[in-house]
């Protein structure tokens, strides 16, 4: 079966990867149109898939919206923690390369 594609940005994927549904603002993207009730896949910028979720609207009235639910979660594909959560942000230098021994 073939299913629209939801593009959403990194900082909406470890929510949806945790349960959460998918709200406008994490929507960067669709690939075709859609009906409210329509089973999307939800994907990374990168093209990974996040989850299966359930539109609550369609791709018409998403296209006007700003704030509220686009869909729910059906089957959700990526592990938490994939992708960094935005309400924990890091520290700057945390992720460096200095564990690695050089030449």
């Amino acid at each position: 079966a073939h299913l629209p594609k939801i593009l959403v940005s990194d900082g909406a994927v470890d929510a949806i990867a945790r349960g959460a549904k998918l709200m406008a603002p994490g929507v960067v993207a669709f690939t075709e149109p859609f009906n409210k009730g329509d089973l999307v896949a939800v994907h990374t910028l990168k093209g990974e898939l996040v989850a299966l979720m359930r539109t609550e609207v369609g791709s018409e009235e998403l296209k006007s919206m700003d704030r509220g639910v686009v869909a729910s979660p059906v089957r959700v594909v990526m592990k938490p923690g994939v992708y960094p959560s935005m309400w924990k942000k890091s520290k700057p230098g945390e992720a460096s390369n200095s564990d690695q021994t050089s030449g």
